[in-house]
């Protein structure tokens, strides 16, 4: 089950710190862990112990009709 982590401040304007051109592709989705002192959502959190959380995650963004997937990080297998 994917667990919402929301900012410091409670605020639904997080803003995750990937630093490539996809960051736009997560607007909307809640701050999930650190990683390296940086703040980030599930689908561009660089760590192979998401898989649960990041299929829960892709499965609502397919249902929703979402297929902006720039720099997304895939896990090697979800779950």
């Amino acid at each position: 089950m994917m667990t919402s982590r929301n900012n410091e401040a409670g605020s639904p304007e997080f803003v995750c710190q990937y630093e490539g051109s996809g960051r736009s592709a997560c607007a909307g989705e809640p701050f999930y862990k650190l990683h390296e002192g940086k703040r980030y959502c599930v689908f561009h959190f660089p760590g192979e112990d998401k898989r649960r959380d990041f299929a829960q995650a892709l499965q609502r963004r397919l249902t929703n009709r979402i297929f902006n997937f720039r720099g997304f990080w895939f896990p090697s297998e979800a779950q």
